[in-house]
């Protein structure tokens, strides 16, 4: 077995997390963690046994990915959280205020920069792209390597400046955006954001709409079918266009029966 690595000190920020003695689970299940973060500023020298942190407080943590959950070293989402549980906003590493971001763990990149240079690549020719930075995390006191601490994609002024929809966003314009579509290889695309409880919500305040409209104009059509037929009645026309009128009642009223 691997003699485990020990880490007396960095010039790359160092992430260290508790959790209680159960650790993370495998099952991208959340649990409660606390989080520090050390970062003294370019060109100073990090070590675990500082106590000047940058961060010092509760997050929510989970395993994340598909297939690279199963890969010794997992990949993270933290939620950055008040004492009570509720959203924290903070700067981590200097970016931008926000309390979802991803510890990304590069084992299956041997070169080590290929979310950073992407990511940067992007930024260079005018998108936006979500930021980064290269950190060292230890967890439950065990050192786990070089790590990536990246911004969550997400709709936020400080993330991707999108226009936020809501369930009542059902006509028109209002469905015009934002949308963050998510896209793996050998995938349709599937969206991302909004979230699919939104989508079935909203689908179902248009739905609960669309039905009041139909019905509104399905009564007035019957009325309209009904004084048709009374009065083809009422002037002895042919046969055949008496029956017409009936069945085109039966038409709009959805009946399966020609009255």
């Amino acid at each position: 077995m691997p003699k485990p690595v020990e880490i007396d000190s960095s010039h790359l920020p160092l992430i260290l997390i508790e959790t209680d003695e159960f650790g993370i689970p495998f099952s991208h299940e959340e649990v409660i963690a606390h989080m520090k973060v050390i970062d003294q500023g370019p060109l100073i020298v990090n070590h675990p046994a500082d106590t000047n942190y940058a961060y010092d407080g509760r997050i929510r943590i989970e395993v994340r990915g598909g297939s690279s959950s199963y890969f010794p070293k997992q990949s993270f989402n933290i939620e950055t959280q008040h004492e009570d549980g509720t959203n924290y906003n903070t700067s981590l590493l200097g970016m931008p205020e926000e309390n979802d971001w991803k510890l990304i763990g590069p084992i299956s990149d041997r070169s080590l920069i290929r979310h950073t240079l992407t990511y940067e690549l992007g930024r260079q020719q005018g998108r936006w792209e979500p930021r980064s930075k290269f950190c060292e995390l230890i967890l439950n006191g065990e050192y786990l390597g070089l790590y990536v601490l990246i911004e969550k994609i997400k709709p936020d002024a400080n993330r991707l400046d999108i226009s936020r929809l809501s369930e009542t966003d059902i006509y028109g314009d209002e469905l015009s955006g934002g949308y963050i579509f998510w896209k793996m290889r050998n995938f349709p695309p599937i969206i991302y954001y909004p979230s699919e409880n939104k989508i079935q919500n909203g689908i179902s305040n248009c739905c609960s709409v669309m039905t009041g409209l139909i019905r509104k104009k399905a009564t007035v059509i019957i009325s309209i079918l009904l004084l048709l037929s009374i009065i083809l009645l009422s002037t002895n026309l042919p046969l055949t266009m008496i029956n017409t009128a009936r069945v085109l009642i039966c038409i709009k009223t959805g009946t399966t029966r020609i009255p």
